[in-house]
This record gives C-alpha cells, sequence and structure tokens, in this order.
C-alpha cells in the first residue's frame, strides 16, 4: 500500500503545452488581478490539458500532488501565460493573455 510500509514517494513534473486547447486564441481581462483567473473561460483549457498529463502519466502509476483547480495553479504561477498592456490598462479596456503551459506536481509509491 503506498505510504505504508518499505518504500518512498518519487516526484516529478509534468508539462502540457495549451496551444491545442486554446487554438492559439487569447484572452482578455480588465487589468492583472491579484487572484484568481483573469479569465473565466480560461479554466476550460487549464483543465483539459490536466486530464491529457494525467491520462499519458497514470498508466505508470502518477498521481497528482496537488489540487487539480485552475485557479489555484494560476495563483500558484503552474500556468504559463504571456500578456500585452499597459499599466493604465486597468483603467482602460484591458490585457491580452496567451495560455503557453500548464505544469502539475505528480508523486508515485516505489516500493523497496
Amino acid at each position: 500500500m503506498p505510504g505504508v510500509g518499505q518504500g518512498r514517494w518519487e516526484y516529478r513534473e509534468f508539462v502540457e503545452r495549451l496551444e491545442p486547447y486554446t487554438g492559439g486564441g487569447h484572452y482578455t481581462s480588465r487589468g492583472y488581478p491579484f487572484h484568481g483567473l483573469p479569465d473565466e473561460r480560461m479554466r476550460e483549457p487549464i483543465n483539459a490539458a490536466l486530464q491529457a498529463i494525467l491520462r499519458q502519466v497514470s498508466v505508470d502509476g502518477w498521481e497528482p500532488a496537488e489540487p487539480l483547480d485552475a485557479t489555484r495553479l494560476w495563483d500558484a504561477e503552474r500556468v504559463s501565460r504571456k500578456y500585452r498592456g499597459s499599466p493604465f490598462d486597468f483603467f482602460t479596456s484591458g490585457v491580452w493573455w496567451t495560455l503557453l503551459e500548464v505544469r502539475l506536481n505528480c508523486r508515485r509509491w516505489i516500493p523497496s
């Protein structure tokens, strides 16, 4: 049983590019939020990429070692992104965001 008896947890970070899930599109927001996704539509491609990671790695015994929540991963800077705007964008029309990749820490039990 994982975590019991002889053995250890092995940790690894997996990365998935977000372009296939966004179609290369951009998202907009009013300013730079201090917490949470700037545009709620970002949640779907981030979640799709997380599921792709899990499909690929779970066959080898890997499981998530952090929450599978787009907002928490965004706030922890686990979602790479580019943005274009100016310091005055908070008061004007907004900031353009491009999602690049999501990184997920996973773990698996290695028996001794």
